[in-house]
């Protein structure tokens, strides 16, 4: 039987993706291509491999038996190729990378300047995400290793491994560095407008269940894309935010940023590499290895 590799990727991603939309995401493709290649694949086998609905696409009793011999192809052919792309002394080939924004400003610039001086002929591709966003490309295989922050939830067949540690702190600017020093509890705050990162991001993740856990309810006044921005407004006087201490330190000591001190204990929170168990790609181990604390 002389079927076309690639229709059986295809089918690989779609089981994979759970749906013939997601699987054309992955690929790079359109959902119509993925499905007139499914049903090519269909009719060179004689059989239904899959059960189509609005929930997504599930094997049949023939795709199940199928589907095992089709994984084991495709995902060593996979780390086959990544392998082939690069040589062994690291001289040329490519990092996808995915960096959450706190993590980029506390660890990973001066890893990546370290990684370009010791193997500059390694091409770098770096992606902005959010912690959820890095996690969901490293699980299909679109990011070779992820540098987020934590709180991370967990994900099969995902390494999490700590870099460093950091500390939140609540700042004030403006008219505020004077008022706000009345703040003592999370519950002052109700009093103030707070500036925060935007929902669906891990950051505001952490300050919603921290809020909760003392009975409040987590209301930022204004929501933005990152601590960048939040620097910004809080030292235009425009609210309180949290940061990362090292991301304040210039401010306060300038005077531009008050910290403000509060009872409760803001957790500890991690910078953390993310890896897949399976990457062959000897780059992303080398740079991998590189992270790690020393």
């Amino acid at each position: 039987m002389d079927v076309n590799y690639e229709h059986y990727r295809v089918f690989y991603f779609v089981v994979k993706c759970g749906s013939f939309t997601k699987a054309a995401e992955a690929l790079n493709s359109s959902q119509p291509n993925v499905t007139r290649t499914m049903n090519r694949l269909e009719e060179e086998l004689g059989c239904e491999l899959l059960c189509r609905s609005n929930r997504g696409a599930s094997l049949t009793k023939e795709g199940s038996e199928l589907f095992p011999y089709v994984e084991t192809a495709v995902e060593a052919l996979s780390r086959g190729e990544s392998v082939l792309t690069e040589t062994l002394d690291l001289q040329r080939g490519y990092l996808t990378i995915g960096a959450s924004e706190n993590a980029m400003a506390l660890y990973l610039t001066e890893k990546l300047k370290e990684f370009h001086e010791a193997y500059p002929g390694i091409r770098l591709h770096i992606h902005n995400y959010s912690t959820s966003q890095a996690r969901e490309q490293l699980r299909l295989g679109k990011i070779d290793f992820a540098v987020v922050t934590t709180p991370v939830a967990d994900a099969e067949g995902i390494e999490v491994k700590r870099l460093l540690k950091f500390q939140e702190t609540l700042v004030a600017g403006g008219a505020f560095r004077r008022t706000a020093k009345a703040c003592r509890r999370l519950a002052d705050l109700e009093d103030y407008p707070l500036i925060s990162h935007g929902k669906g991001t891990m950051t505001f993740e952490f300050y919603r269940q921290l809020f909760l856990e003392q009975g409040l309810i987590y209301r930022p006044d204004m929501e933005v894309a990152s601590s960048d921005q939040v620097l910004s407004l809080v030292e235009h006087g425009l609210g309180l935010g949290f940061l990362p201490e090292q991301m304040t330190k210039a401010a306060i000591r300038s005077g531009h940023l008050s910290r403000v001190s509060l009872e409760e204990q803001i957790p500890i929170r991690h910078v953390v590499l993310l890896t897949r168990r399976d990457t062959a790609k000897i780059a992303a181990r080398r740079f991998a290895n590189m992270l790690q604390p020393r």
